[in-house]
């Protein structure tokens, strides 16, 4: 919810986002996600209390940062590919389990950098492709469906899902 969050500050309220990414309180609470990361397991009870919360709010920060980052051109493009990445995320969080399971659970991989990268491209690439050619196609079907309707109000979208006759209704 955080990255909701911080899109809507990007989008609507440019200068609070621009108090965001360039609070220097950030990059202390970025370290902390960091070093929690990399000195407690996921199992810990450190982890399922606080521990989450700062990785949240950390990882938070750290793409508030990095969009806000204007730095040179090779990290203008680089920033440029992860973001046509990030349109994907979402898809790929949801279908990386099942790749894990499904696909790469059969395959007889012994090293564990070869199983590493086998994973992390392995599930980018199948959540993209799981994308377009699942969700992309049901919200298209969706949107011929349900078509969406820019200059009707909420009022007027409530009175065809719940009409009431006007006696129904007293404001006084």
């Amino acid at each position: 919810m955080f990255g909701v969050l911080l899109s809507y500050y990007h989008r609507f309220r440019p200068n609070v986002f621009a108090r965001i990414a360039s609070w220097r309180g950030s990059w202390i609470v970025i370290a902390a996600a960091v070093v929690l990361l990399s000195t407690f397991p996921f199992e810990n009870r450190n982890m399922h209390t606080w521990g989450l919360t700062v990785i949240y709010l950390g990882a938070g920060c750290l793409v508030a940062k990095a969009v806000a980052f204007d730095g040179p051109g090779p990290i203008r493009v680089l920033s440029s590919l992860l973001a046509r990445i990030g349109v994907y995320s979402y898809s790929i969080y949801l279908w990386h389990i099942f790749y894990t399971q499904r696909v790469l659970g059969h395959l007889r991989i012994t090293s564990r950098v070869l199983w590493f990268w086998c994973y992390f491209i392995g599930a980018l690439v199948f959540g993209i492709a799981a994308a377009k050619a699942v969700e992309i196609l049901v919200l298209r079907f969706r949107d011929r469906v349900f078509p969406h309707s820019s200059r009707s109000t909420v009022s007027e979208r409530v009175a065809t899902i719940l009409p009431l006759a006007e006696s129904d209704v007293s404001f006084s």
